[in-house]
């Protein structure tokens, strides 16, 4: 008997009617959505598809907690070390100048010297200064913020109340 199980999750690349039967061919026994990504639309869109090719087939949908992010950009910045980059609350920013996070009290909880670290920790940020609604940060690494990257402050977490509970 066996017991191992195959949990493929399902994107846009493998969403495709022949791609997710191709899948299922090959063993898999559970389709994960991650709703960290897309939108209700999609996800709907999604479960019908996999029901309509696997009726049988498990979905786990796996939901996102509280969790601050970038939102959606139009323009994904890169930088080098050392270059500034500015994090904004104000949401109608899209990335070519200012990114954009979720959380809308993020700049009133920040000072100099604040470390923040992006996209699974792969990405940090020293807080040069915070200007209204924007953080004006300088990047210890090279690299790129993407989209709904996830934004990690470690001195949130030990100076105040879960950042998203409060206000």
């Amino acid at each position: 008997m066996n017991h191992t199980k195959i949990v493929a999750t399902i994107g846009p690349a493998s969403i495709d009617p022949d791609v997710l039967a191709s899948l299922i061919d090959h063993g898999v026994s559970v389709a994960r959505l991650n709703a960290s990504h897309a939108d209700p639309k999609w996800h709907a869109n999604a479960v019908s598809t996999i029901r309509r090719i696997a009726p049988q087939l498990p979905i786990l949908m796996d939901i996102p907690g509280k969790k601050i992010r970038t939102i959606a950009l139009a323009h994904e910045p890169s930088f080098d070390v050392n270059d500034k980059i500015i994090l904004t609350t104000d949401t109608s920013h899209d990335g070519s100048r200012k990114v954009p996070v979720s959380w809308p009290h993020l700049n009133k909880k920040l000072k100099a010297g604040d470390i923040i670290l992006a996209d699974d920790g792969t990405l940090r940020f020293t807080v040069e200064q915070v200007d209204g609604l924007d953080i004006v940060c300088i990047a210890e690494v090279a690299g790129t913020l993407k989209s709904r990257k996830g934004i990690n402050v470690p001195c949130l977490s030990g100076c105040y109340p879960h950042p998203l509970n409060v206000g």
